[in-house]
């Protein structure tokens, strides 16, 4: 069964996605933003709310070291969210996820995924090995018998890609044999009336939290045990020893790290506007102190993929000599914004 639409819908519906969300090192936390902005690009509350909390894995070999923390990625005011396990959907559809897929998209539901990428063309793993990794289908056309997937192609580049439904019909059923621990598989539907407001005293506290590299989720204890990470301010210290490590070559270089930095800064800025929408003088003066951070992590992100795929050490040695600097620019804006960090 592939890619058939539900009797008297369209044969081709295309749900919107925004290829340039910035939040997009991981694609986890990517696409329901990517929802949101393509559905309403004004709805920035939520995501300034959030955002701001960095956490730093020190585990050897983990394959998330440095992220965001969100408690969860998927539970969003803007989203109707659906949830289930792959195993179960397995049970129900076997390799007959397109139908079904083309079914939800119809009525406005998104399909967030983890598949065999060996099967999925345009994407680094087809045809060179099997591996679990995750996507978001946005889209269907019953008569091509194809469907629209969001994520990272084989450049990498973040972004939708055309593909046969039969190649994600094998990409799910396949998946199962991996013995992969990603098991989600997330329905999502953009809620149009949705609100959220911006509470600015909410936020400075959760920034002077981050100052003070507390653990973010010590207050969630009653929910589920703390994770035990470096957190906050702390973390940029650990991207600067993954830097040194990299560049003596204990280790391989992770441009998602800088990327999260640079995502990090990229909306501190924006908060930085928002939180002093109230006094345009200040809120000038406080860009204008951030700005430099966001180029340095810009420049940064450039530097580590230049050392990792060509050797070019040149420009990140330079603004290694900088990180010290920029990460107390970093620190001292934040602190004038909010206050001491002190509770």
């Amino acid at each position: 069964m592939t890619a058939v639409a539900a009797p008297g819908t369209a044969a081709r519906v295309r749900l919107p996605v925004n290829e340039d969300v910035i939040t997009r090192a991981y694609q986890f936390y990517a696409f329901p933003v990517s929802i949101i902005e393509a559905c309403d690009p004004a709805k920035v509350e939520w995501t300034l709310t959030n955002f701001i909390h960095l956490a730093y894995d020190r585990r050897p070999g983990t394959p998330v070291p440095l992220c965001f923390y969100i408690f969860d990625y998927a539970a969003n005011p803007h989203l109707e969210t659906m949830r289930t396990d792959a195993e179960l959907m397995h049970d129900l559809l076997g390799s007959r996820l397109s139908g079904f897929a083309a079914r939800q998209l119809a009525q406005g539901w998104y399909l967030y995924l983890n598949v065999d990428e060996h099967h999925i063309p345009r994407r680094y793993a087809f045809g060179r090995r099997r591996m679990s990794h995750d996507l978001l289908v946005h889209g269907f056309d019953a008569e091509a018998g194809t469907v629209d997937i969001l994520g990272y192609d084989e450049n990498p580049v973040f972004r939708s890609v055309t593909i046969p439904a039969a190649a994600l019909d094998r990409a799910f059923a396949e998946h199962r044999g991996l013995g992969s621990g990603c098991r989600q598989f997330v329905m999502y539907r953009y809620l149009p009336e949705s609100a959220f407001a911006f509470d600015r005293d909410f936020v400075a506290a959760e920034i002077r939290t981050y100052l003070r590299s507390e653990n973010p989720t010590a207050a969630l204890r009653a929910l589920r045990e703390p994770w035990d990470r470096v957190y906050g301010l702390a973390v940029w210290d650990c991207f600067a020893d993954e830097i040194a490590a990299a560049r003596a070559g204990e280790r391989e270089y992770d441009n998602r790290s800088a990327r999260v930095l640079f995502e990090h800064s990229s909306l501190m800025l924006d908060r930085i506007r928002l939180l002093l929408a109230g006094d345009p003088t200040a809120a000038e003066e406080a860009t204008r102190a951030y700005r430099p951070v966001v180029r340095f992590c810009r420049s940064l992100c450039y530097a580590v993929l230049a050392a990792a795929t060509a050797g070019d050490h040149s420009s990140l040695d330079r603004l290694a000599g900088e990180f010290a600097g920029v990460t107390d620019r970093h620190a001292a804006v934040l602190r004038a914004l909010v206050g001491p960090d002190t509770p």
